[in-house]
């Protein structure tokens, strides 16, 4: 079904209207004009009582996280779409691949056309002849979407792997994500994600902490409801079974009348929870992934991540069946997508300040903005002490880029790239070494 622009407009205007448009309008007088200090200052707390609420309860659900445990084992079949890759970058995520298979396990290479640098790299390090199981197939048709079906296709063992071609897998990466199949009603797995050469640059080190500010806040919680919302195209496993019904709704994914070439992995993992399948997050299957280094690639690469969840949540709100699922995912969804734009009643709360020329407002105000972040930011900084001197910009990035790119994502959502990558060979495609 096509999601119509009346639609989603409908979708976004109740979002706003329900949590947002009430509060100021009682705390204005009725007159959505700020009439005195203290109605201002009420409706920024209002603003921000309900975002800490939404992240308490999200946080409070992912205390009592555990990863899956037991010794669950079965032959799996990896897929790796390949595209504007560097041969040296997928030549090293393929042989952090190969350390983890077993007998009866395949690796499903899917080369565009164009990518003969690869294709022959793979042939100087594996030749077919030697290694069997690693499988080669070219397609001429765009989109990683459908190199993601064609793979799956391909496949032999109900378990599937997907992932990215510039991914360093943890030696013992399948033996942990396929513990949680043990439970028949699990349809998808996550995995624990990390920036590659996290030290060389600023942006990788804030991307890790955006990573974590997912990976260790609230994904544990919606795992534990099985309804572990987009689980990484990075590297995530799925039951074949389970999803070759849903692969023709994955390829051909329209918005306004539009093709969808990006956005796989949310696509993927909504269909999985509509058709009645527990989507998990195992925190001990760990990998790292290049990130960009440049200013200008963070951001192309956040536009890109915001327009794909766009089209996947608004879509699953629109289709309502979200909210016949545990509470805590529509809670989630919700709070994700309006949490870049509540985080401007700080930020305008402090240009107020300075504005009224009240010095002691505006440092409690920083001081608070700032401690906030930290708290918010506690379980990363626990694994990286080193970054509490990122706080101040961290917290820069959320109340001034944020909102901008989640504004623009917002009316540009259909435009369409795969992975990102403009350039063949991108800085940050030199990430793993």
């Amino acid at each position: 079904m096509r999601l119509r622009t009346s639609n989603l407009i409908v979708v976004v205007l109740t979002i706003i209207a329900v949590l947002i448009i009430p509060s100021v309008y009682l705390m204005t007088g009725g007159g959505f004009v700020v009439k005195n200090d203290i109605n201002f200052w009420v409706i920024v707390g209002i603003i921000g009582t309900m975002s800490w609420t939404a992240w308490l309860i999200r946080r409070a659900y992912s205390l009592k996280y555990k990863p899956f445990i037991g010794d669950h084992s079965e032959p799996v079949s990896v897929v790796v779409p390949i595209w504007h890759e560097h041969p040296e970058t997928f030549i090293t995520s393929i042989e952090s691949i190969t350390v983890n298979l077993r007998d009866g396990d395949e690796i499903i290479c899917v080369f565009d056309a164009t990518e003969h640098d690869c294709l022959e790299a793979l042939d100087d390090n594996y030749p077919a002849q030697a290694y069997p199981n690693i499988k080669r197939i070219i397609v001429t048709e765009p989109g990683k979407r459908h190199a993601l079906v064609r793979g799956i296709r391909e496949a032999h063992n109900d378990i599937t792997i997907l992932c990215d071609s510039d991914v360093v897998w943890a030696p013992n990466l399948v033996e942990e994500v396929l513990k949680p199949f043990a439970d028949p009603a699990v349809g998808g797995v996550g995995t624990r994600q990390k920036v590659a050469n996290v030290e060389e640059g600023l942006m990788r080190r804030i991307a890790m902490w955006w990573l974590n500010a997912k990976l260790l806040d609230y994904m544990p919680g919606l795992s534990n409801k099985g309804v572990a919302v987009v689980l990484s195209g990075r590297t995530a496993a799925y039951r074949r079974s389970y999803i070759l019904p849903l692969l023709n709704d994955l390829e051909n994914e329209y918005l306004f009348g539009v093709k969808a070439l990006s956005g796989d992995d949310g696509r993927l993992t909504t269909l999985v929870m509509k058709a009645g399948y527990k989507t998990v997050y195992q925190s001990t299957a760990v990998l790292t992934s290049s990130f960009p280094i440049k200013f200008r690639d963070f951001v192309k690469q956040r536009v890109r991540w915001a327009r794909n969840s766009n089209r996947c949540y608004y879509r699953a709100l629109f289709e309502g069946w979200v909210f016949k699922k545990h509470p805590i995912l529509p809670l989630t969804i919700i709070h994700t997508q309006i949490s870049s734009f509540t985080i401007l009643a700080p930020l305008t709360a402090t240009l107020y300040s300075v504005v009224m020329g009240e010095p002691l407002v505006f440092t409690s105000i920083f001081i608070w903005i700032n401690v906030a972040r930290y708290i918010r930011g506690y379980n990363h900084l626990k694994e990286n002490p080193g970054d509490v001197f990122l706080v101040p910009i961290v917290t820069l990035f959320l109340m001034v880029l944020f909102p901008v790119i989640k504004a623009y994502s917002l009316v540009t959502m259909n435009k369409q790239v795969w992975l990102g990558r403009t350039e063949k060979h991108d800085d940050y495609n030199w990430a793993v070494k």
